[in-house]
């Protein structure tokens, strides 16, 4: 599977200007890619925007991850919010004040309790249309200056599909109260004796953090090896810093040194071992961040919510000339086991699919499914009721193959409310209607009559060697070895 044009020249893009390795590539390729086109998947089987939490420890990259796949849905015409959770802090002044009333810890920012989550849940509100379009004014903090910037960014909130919610502690869940006690560092043994910093950071993820983290529809957290990772790479970006600031002859005090690294670090530390311990068991995907920063695998809790839709064009695609399919015979029985709902298209009749499709259905065990027939002009969709457990529903206003894929697509939906479809479609002309609805994955069969294979308009492209069944087969098969 190989991203369209216009999201591998994006990530070539995106590449050169965030100055990352050309190894990130293939990074987005394997995992990143395949994460946006799982919420492209979302946006088109919901009718409510999408909120994707995205959780990492410093240095993980989440921000660039988070631009990255904000890139590759805006390529497939999304509208895509991201909002990091360290603008949300709260202004010196207020920490300052708290600081005093509470707890001296809580002057520095990072933890919960030091974020405004009032404004966070006011944005969310804002982009789920709660606030009769209200634009929104997204929050800037001035890490320099540690205070929150006068003026935000406006983002009109009325038509955005997904919000990109990022942050070191986004999607945390409080810890048992008992655990509290034991420190873990010596910030915690020398400043927090009495556990009052500790409980009221604890208790600020069961109060406002837990009802706006409840708006996640989707999470993903980026994994580092260790605590140990994340302190050594704050290191490392520190001595960047140093080096760069001799390097403009300035003065090296505004980096931290080893005693202030150390001190830091030391607020995160209780709070990120735990996500560390409790989150990846229900975190909807989990990347796996080795020491080099890279990518090495991937744990998809959701994957069993997850079910198939395969739309494929009978002629040139899945049978061949005289409607024979048995090249394609190996793909099509997985695709039984995995319960897909496998939507038969063409410009045959009504009757001519279903003895194609009850073969189909008998041969190699696939569900009943609905029937494109007539260009898009008639769907048959399966009903134990209607004669020959089939409803015909005429399409009305202009006629394509796309009206007819959206009513089988619903249908498939409204059979299982809570699951992540997965959409592929395999045609030899993937620039038509249908196409055009492809959630995740295009199938692209080659023609023996056309010598120029045209760019899907999917996210992901699949193009086999072979035409007819035998390619169908090929791609098919591709796919689900390859766990889409």
């Amino acid at each position: 599977m190989i991203l369209n044009s216009k999201a591998a020249a994006f990530v070539k893009e995106f590449i050169q200007k965030e100055q990352l390795p050309d190894v990130y590539a293939a990074t987005v390729s394997r995992f990143f890619g395949r994460t946006a086109a799982r919420i492209l998947a979302m946006v088109h089987g919901s009718d409510r925007p999408q909120i994707v939490g995205i959780n990492g420890a410093q240095g993980t990259g989440k921000s660039t991850v988070s631009a990255c796949i904000a890139g590759l849905l805006a390529q497939q015409g999304l509208r895509v919010l991201v909002l990091s959770i360290d603008d949300l802090y709260l202004t010196r002044a207020q920490r300052e004040r708290l600081a005093e009333k509470v707890h001296p810890l809580l002057k520095t920012r990072g933890v919960p309790g030091t974020h405004d989550m009032a404004l966070g849940r006011q944005i969310i509100a804002a982009v789920r249309g709660e606030l009769n379009g209200a634009e929104v004014d997204v929050p800037r903090f001035d890490k320099a200056s540690d205070d929150r910037c006068a003026q935000g960014t406006p983002f009109p909130a009325e038509g955005v599909d997904v919000l990109l919610f990022e942050g070191w502690c986004v999607g945390a869940k409080p810890q048992h109260k008992e655990a509290l006690g034991a420190t873990c560092n010596a910030l915690e043994r020398d400043y927090d004796a009495d556990v009052i910093w500790r409980t009221y950071v604890n208790d600020a993820l069961a109060g406002v953090y837990a009802d706006v983290f409840a708006e996640l529809d989707y999470l993903i957290m980026l994994k580092p090896p260790g605590f140990e990772a994340v302190y050594r790479w704050r290191g490392e970006q520190e001595e960047k810093l140093r080096r760069k600031l001799a390097s403009e002859g300035l003065s090296k005090s505004c980096a931290m040194d080893e005693m202030q690294l150390t001190r830091f670090i030391s607020h995160y530390e209780r709070l990120t071992r735990w996500m560390f311990e409790e989150m990846p068991i229900r975190a909807d995907e989990v990347f796996l961040i080795n020491d080099d920063h890279q990518v090495m695998g991937e744990i998809r809790k959701n994957r069993r919510f997850e079910k198939i839709i395969v739309y494929t064009d009978l002629d040139a695609a899945l049978v061949n000339d005289a409607n024979q399919w048995e090249d394609a015979r190996e793909a099509l029985e997985w695709l039984a086991k995995e319960n897909a709902c496998v939507v038969l298209g063409s410009f045959k009749t009504v009757d001519e699919m279903r003895q194609i499709s009850n073969a189909l259905i008998k041969e190699c065990g696939l569900q009943k499914a609905p029937i494109v027939a007539e260009n898009g002009q008639v769907v048959a969709l399966p009903d134990v009721d209607a004669a020959n457990g089939y409803r015909l529903q005429y399409m009305t206003g202009a006629i394509d193959t796309a009206n007819g894929l959206q009513a089988a697509l619903q249908w498939c939906r409204q059979q299982n409310t809570s699951a992540i479809w997965r959409v592929i479609v395999v045609s030899g002309s993937p620039d038509n209607g249908a196409i055009q609805n492809a959630v995740d994955i295009a199938v692209v069969i080659p023609n023996p009559l056309h010598e120029q294979v045209p760019d899907p308009l999917a996210l992901y492209g699949v193009y086999p060697q072979n035409h007819g069944p035998k390619g169908w087969n090929e791609a098919i098969l591709e796919i689900l070895e390859d766990g889409i």
